[in-house]
């Protein structure tokens, strides 16, 4: 009887359980940007997904509960980024998701989206023995099982293997050459354009906290991220006080905002200092041009955590042009509900 008891026990466990994440890998990188809650993250992964074709049906499916949430109208994001995700859900090939995409076509989505709803309608031809049915993925369970494993996996990267990574390395290499990384985010160049001016685009950013990052940048013959900046990590030495953006010089702190912003490189604490820096020098004039300058750095953060004090910026700065630039690149961040910087907050990192 205990034999049989503790069999039926192991059964009633295994079917009440929920696996953890098997997405590993580069995949897994994108399965970590579904579960941010960004608008921006939302569709630098869909177009990953689309451009590199995969097929990952688990990581289809963090993707349409994403989609699933637009459509039903509990989040809310850009006609474009609807877009990508709808494209990217068309790559599985899969019928798991024809209910979905037809609930779609009949939803409030722009007539941009819902043309590619009905191309990727097309596309679903493989036989599949369930629909998916919107809430079945638990976003902020996967983003815990993520976590989990990134802790498990975390390894001591050495200097010498941080700089075996080369520029042109696909993620891949690097993945095989460090493991996975702390973090990815999504970084913003920019370049100048002719007939059109200046525009920006997005990087990959893989994030190993102990040596420095890598930027991607997406090639299109290759069909991958490749690495195009090299980032490694700046001691600071003691404390906040050593740091290029807490030059008293508005000169020297101007030319440190044009290289992070010219090289996509800028790290969260660079940013928190910017931030900061406009809470506590925004009265003065001659700190307006380098200011606007960290308008500019916090508005392709590609992370709404500077919404805030954007705003407050746009609203409060007595000179015009800076009021002007906090306008213009708070209307630049992406939706989501990420924590907002508070002033103060990065001197209490420092403490």
């Amino acid at each position: 009887m205990k034999p049989l008891l503790f069999a039926s026990c192991l059964a009633i466990f295994s079917l009440f359980a929920k696996p953890a994440i098997a997405i590993e890998g580069e995949h897994q990188l994108y399965a970590d940007l579904l579960t941010r809650g960004n608008s921006t993250y939302f569709k630098v992964a869909a177009q990953s997904i689309y451009n590199k074709q995969i097929q990952d049906i688990e990581l289809i499916d963090m993707l349409a509960e994403v989609f699933a949430k637009r459509i039903h109208g509990e989040i809310y994001f850009d006609p474009d980024t609807t877009a990508w995700l709808a494209k990217a859900i068309g790559t599985s090939g899969s019928k798991r998701y024809t209910s979905l995409l037809n609930i779609a076509k009949n939803s409030d989505i722009s007539r941009k989206a819902r043309k590619h709803v009905k191309t990727s309608l097309g596309k679903l031809t493989k036989a599949s023995d369930s629909q998916f049915v919107k809430g079945s993925i638990d976003l902020a369970q996967k983003a815990q099982e993520i976590s989990q494993q990134r802790k498990a996996l975390d390894a001591k990267i050495t200097p010498e293997a941080f700089a075996k990574v080369a520029t042109g390395d696909t993620i891949e290499q690097v993945l095989s050459k460090l493991g996975m990384p702390n973090s990815v985010e999504v970084a913003f160049a920019t370049q100048r354009r002719p007939w059109v001016g200046v525009v920006s685009y997005s990087m990959l950013q893989l994030i190993y906290t102990q040596q420095g990052s890598f930027n991607f940048n997406y090639v299109g013959k290759l069909k991958n991220w490749t690495v195009k900046i090299i980032n490694p990590k700046i001691d600071i030495g003691e404390g906040l006080a050593n740091h290029p953006m807490m030059a008293k010089s508005a000169s020297s702190m101007r030319s440190h905002i044009k290289r992070l912003v010219k090289s996509a490189s800028a790290t969260q604490l660079d940013r928190d200092i910017a931030a900061e820096r406009l809470y506590t020098d925004i009265d003065k004039e001659e700190f307006v041009d380098t200011l606007s300058w960290a308008c500019r750095l916090l508005g392709l953060s590609g992370t709404t955590r500077y919404r805030d004090t954007l705003r407050y910026v746009s609203k409060n700065a007595p000179a015009r042009k800076l009021r002007k630039y906090a306008e213009k690149y708070l209307a630049k961040l992406p939706t989501g509900s990420e924590e907002q910087y508070k002033q103060g907050d990065v001197l209490k990192q420092g403490d």
